[in-house]
């Protein structure tokens, strides 16, 4: 194999696995749109290389195929044959097993962190709100200004701090005072910066949510008192 494509192969070897932990790891954590594409490819290649040393060390205590193909000679014309595809295939899986692993085991140092540190760019509550509680509902976002808009929220920034967390509404609805409701605006999307943001709430669903307080009700009573 000529060296350039050899060298070409290798990069891509060792850089690949790290794109599925990578997105395992957005997934959970959000992706901060100030991140450049550097700051990304940086990602991808920390939790290849993670991935790489766990996976050596592995190989190495049950016997699997070393990572073989981040080596240049492995790729010799001389001696790459169909034979080597196999242990390679091995070790490539071994590898990106490995790089989700050590994506997961991030996640879950960040968590712990997060359940500790109460200055953490990861708040739990912000993150099981709009993870969790979000899913499958029409949210109202009441803006500093006074405005209040419904919709869905399409796009949330969760790997922020709290003073750059923008949204982005899907289908909204404006609410007008004079007829007490939501009425659908002509956008489709709506971008609402962080300094604008208020407070966002969900809106309970009776087929989705179970509760028990009955909307509308009064929660708690007053005791009467004989006069």
């Amino acid at each position: 194999m000529p060296t350039t494509i050899a060298a070409l192969v290798i990069v891509l070897f060792a850089i690949l696995p790290g794109i599925p932990a990578y997105e395992i790891y957005r997934m959970f954590f959000g992706a901060d749109w100030r991140a450049t594409d550097w700051e990304k490819i940086v990602g991808i290649i920390g939790f290849s290389a993670g991935g790489l040393i766990i996976y050596t060390i592995v190989s190495s205590v049950i016997s699997l195929p070393p990572p073989v193909y981040v080596i240049p000679a492995t790729f010799d014309s001389a001696s790459f044959g169909i034979s080597s595809l196999l242990p390679i295939a091995v070790s490539y899986l071994g590898h990106s097993i490995a790089s989700i692993t050590v994506a997961i085991l991030t996640i879950l140092g960040i968590r712990l962190v997060t359940k500790w540190t109460p200055t953490t760019p990861y708040p739990a509550a912000w993150d099981d709100f709009i993870r969790v509680d979000v899913q499958k509902h029409w949210v109202v976002v009441r803006l500093t200004n006074g405005e209040a808009y419904a919709g869905t929220l399409r796009y949330v920034d969760t790997s922020v701090n709290q003073a750059e967390r923008d949204l982005v509404l899907a289908e909204p609805a404006q609410f007008i005072e004079i007829e007490k409701n939501y009425k659908v605006i002509p956008y489709q999307q709506l971008f609402l910066p962080a300094a604008l943001v208020s407070s966002v709430a969900v809106v309970y669903d009776p087929d989705v949510d179970k509760r028990i307080s009955k909307v509308g009700s009064t929660l708690f009573l007053e005791e009467k008192t004989d006069a």
